[in-house]
């Protein structure tokens, strides 16, 4: 029927006589680390976001209340104006100075309610929940419990970061290339079966086995020389890492105490001092023994260092935050996956 024709289909499969296969099985292993790895710094910065959100809600919600006690002291000093205008004591320049302190302050009330809105918004995406979602009352944690720090060598801490570790899987894997680009060296086995037809033999099997030498080296010399530069700069990558982790945790720890002093100096020293003097200059306005302007110095030298103490009150617990962050503070997991 098929006179003259001689027809075959064959099936092939390669074998390679050397551990190539284990060696990209180690490639693939050394990869899924990594990117597990990468997944938990991916974390850890998530978190660090959250919490800067935290506090930068903290301070704009404080600011609103410290500003709502300097309204009530600026009404005060309003009335007090307006009474010694009515008694003939004082001028109707005091009562328009004092009015215009109180319009100033009530502005930026209205304008931080935009501002508290538009931090409780980032706070709620940075927490995974819609931007619209309320935030309750905030609770701040202690300045004394912020500024300790965690004990450890800063050396075993920052070996377990997770961007450190990702980076030891990063050499892993090259160096298992360089075994994967050294095995292809090896012959290759290669199989070949299936059926075959002639006009003098008729329908029959065929079953061939041969062995591939690489004879021309020179593409996998190349391969095998950049998995290795792949392998020096893995090093170089993970030893830059290091060192700067290791600075970021240096520079937390002593940012931390830092902020913790100049909160400490101005909450403990510098305000009960300037509030004390705000009080007597109002009563010493009241009374009619001393001038308008002395009360309006002294109680925005207080109104501002009041601010100067919420905003270094929210600068240590940022610092903190970085700190905790530098040794990954918030990883479940110390272990590499």
């Amino acid at each position: 029927m098929l006179d003259g024709v001689a027809t075959s289909l064959f099936f092939e499969q390669e074998f390679p006589l050397s551990p190539v296969l284990s060696r990209r099985a180690d490639v693939a292993r050394a990869e899924a680390r990594a990117l597990a790895l990468q997944s938990e710094r991916v974390v850890l910065d998530v978190a660090f976001e959250a919490m800067t959100a935290f506090h930068m809600l903290w301070e704009r919600r404080e600011n609103a209340r410290i500003l709502e006690t300097q309204i009530g002291l600026a009404r005060q000093i309003v009335a007090a104006a307006a009474a010694r205008y009515g008694a003939g004591a004082g001028s109707q320049t005091e009562v328009l100075r004092g009015e215009a302190e109180l319009a100033r302050l009530e502005a930026a009330q209205r304008s931080l309610v935009r501002t508290i809105a538009a931090a409780e918004a980032m706070l709620a995406a940075t927490l995974g929940a819609e931007v619209v979602t309320p935030i309750p009352a905030l609770v701040a944690p202690d300045p004394g419990q912020l500024a300790q720090v965690p004990a450890g060598d800063d050396a075993v801490l920052v070996e377990a970061l997770p961007e450190v570790l990702a980076g030891d899987e990063e050499i892993r894997r090259w160096k298992a290339e360089v075994g994967a680009m050294r095995s292809m060296y090896a012959p290759m086995a290669r199989l070949q079966t299936g059926p075959v037809y002639s006009s003098e033999m008729g329908a029959g099997w065929m079953l061939m086995f041969g062995v591939s030498l690489p004879i021309w080296t020179g593409k996998l010399d190349a391969g095998v020389e950049e998995a290795r530069a792949m392998v020096e700069m893995a090093k170089a990558d993970r030893e830059a890492m290091r060192r700067m982790a290791a600075s970021e945790l240096a520079q937390a720890r002593h940012l931390v105490a830092a902020a913790h002093e100049r909160y400490q100096a101005l909450v403990a020293d510098v305000l009960p001092r300037m509030k004390s003097a705000a009080d007597a200059a109002l009563a010493s306005y009241a009374s009619g023994q001393a001038p308008q302007v002395s009360v309006l110095e002294a109680t925005q030298t207080l109104w501002s260092l009041e601010r100067e103490a919420v905003m270094a009150r929210m600068e240590l617990g940022l610092a903190r935050a970085r700190l905790d962050r530098a040794v990954g503070a918030w990883r479940t997991s110390k272990e590499a996956p």
